[in-house]
């Protein structure tokens, strides 16, 4: 079920209708059913596994309270990694055993074994891990076991984040949320706004980014760092889209879940950026992993190690491949450089506006470069890419100018709109403003109605992160 799909919007508006109707008491049931049915439109059987999880993360839990036992964390660590493990990288382990057996000529004849990946396992699975590992270090568990239920399950979160933390969502399960106007709002504002950013501009850069990368081996200059700007907008448009929609889903039901974008491309350092994209993956890699790995308290040389260590994963974590590995290595080597880079720069006489727009530029370069890595379908063909970029001229058999054009004016608006956004508070001011009671509902109108024109006149896609 798809939050850009008429199925989507018909069972939402039906779940806030019928949650808003019944008595408290009854709605946390009512959304753990609901998000059930939500997860079960896709797949009973999957179903039965995440129901699964969520019984056993419930159970060792409560085994878990006051004990800060090692066995009983690692037991459960070892569970929920082995799951994601088996459905995620069993073939990957395989393929990977396969390509080194030939490599050093030895026989091998094993079958590969493909495995259907369950939507949301890495995320659901992200979240157990941050619960049993709280609870480890201290924390109380939750012991209504509907409220446990409905931390993984909250169907606005649970395909493709943001990834939330227990004590945060059990608060406000706990305080029962009331109806709130003003968040309701907001909700339809954050919808319309993802639906817009999905619909009508990250699936207009699609075609446009699929066809550069499916001839990675002739693109000219022109059409390789064209297809990469689309792409590094569609991954951001189409997946902060997603975030829009799954916040004003939550806040429709009364509930505020993490943002997960800040402007991303106006980010100055490599360290920057992920302070900025991905926010709920980037301060879950820092607290359960960086951080216990050592951190920066190791002295330099393992702060780089941890840095690379915690990157590769993060890599991986994002999917089975190589060319994830090796573009998660990439932010790690670039956020090590960075972080030696800084202790030089700390005596730096430049002037702080030159040190922002280089640091911008420099950025913005490495992190459109490692998106090669990303989206291209192995290591073979981002070299490929990276060589076009460099010396492949300036033809375009592939792509007209009105595409070259549609791909920088689309990039060049949603920096602008950002910059704005960042400098000044339009949002507030509309919110505080009587001209707001007319403009608010007049932007999301617009927005709607453009994404249901865009809608009826092209193919939509699913989102980039549903594959994740």
């Amino acid at each position: 079920m798809l939050f850009n799909s008429e199925t989507y919007l018909f069972f939402l508006g039906l779940v806030i209708l019928l949650n808003w109707s019944l008595p408290v008491r009854w709605r946390v049931g009512f959304l753990v059913i609901a998000s059930y049915v939500f997860y079960g439109y896709w797949s009973v059987s999957f179903l039965f596994l995440v129901i699964g999880m969520t019984v056993a993360n419930y159970a060792f839990g409560l085994l878990q309270d006051g004990r800060r036992s090692q066995l009983l964390l690692a037991a459960i660590v070892v569970l929920n990694l082995g799951v994601l493990g088996l459905f995620k990288y069993l073939g990957f382990l395989e393929s990977s055993t396969l390509r080194v057996a030939a490599v050093l000529g030895l026989p091998s004849s094993v079958p590969l074994v493909h495995v259907i990946l369950p939507l949301g396992l890495s995320f659901f699975t992200f979240e157990f891990l941050h619960y049993q590992v709280d609870l480890y270090r201290g924390g109380q568990p939750v012991r209504d076991p509907l409220h446990f239920a409905l931390f993984p399950a909250f169907f606005p979160t649970q395909i493709a984040g943001p990834i939330k933390r227990y004590q945060d969502f059990e608060a406000q399960v706990l305080t029962q949320p009331r109806w709130d106007p003003g968040l309701f709002l907001e909700g339809i504002e954050l919808i319309a706004l993802g639906l817009f950013k999905k619909v009508v501009l990250a699936d207009s850069l699609l075609p446009i980014a699929d066809s550069v990368f499916s001839h990675t081996s002739t693109v000219t200059a022109l059409e390789g760092w064209t297809g990469l700007l689309a792409f590094s907008f569609q991954i951001y448009l189409d997946f902060s889209g997603y975030t829009d929609v799954a916040r004003g889903s939550a806040q429709l039901l009364g509930y505020r879940v993490p943002n997960n974008f800040h402007a991303p491309y106006l980010a100055t350092s490599i360290r920057d950026f992920w302070h900025r994209w991905h926010m709920s993956l980037s301060s879950w890699l820092r607290d359960y992993l960086y951080i216990p790995l050592g951190g920066s308290q190791k002295g330099r040389r393992r702060t780089f190690v941890n840095l690379l260590l915690t990157m590769a994963l993060g890599g991986l974590w994002h999917g089975a491949a190589w060319h994830f590995v090796a573009w998660g290595t990439g932010h790690g080597a670039a956020l090590a450089a960075h972080r030696a880079y800084s202790d030089r720069a700390r005596t730096s006489p430049s002037a702080v506006w030159t040190r922002a727009v280089g640091g911008w530029a420099l950025t913005q370069a490495v992190v459109l470069g490692l998106w090669t890595l990303f989206r291209a379908p192995g290591l073979a063909a981002a070299a490929q890419l990276w060589r076009g970029l460099i010396a492949g001229g300036v033809s375009h058999p592939l792509l007209t100018w009105a595409t070259i054009l549609q791909v920088l004016g689309t990039c060049l608006l949603v920096l602008a709109t950002e910059f704005i956004a960042v400098r000044v508070d339009v949002y507030g001011w509309l919110r505080t403003r009587n001209v707001g009671v007319v403009l608010r509902p007049a932007i999301v109108f617009s927005l709607a109605a453009a994404s249901t024109f865009v809608a009826a006149i092209q193919v939509t896609h699913r989102f980039i992160y549903f594959q994740f």
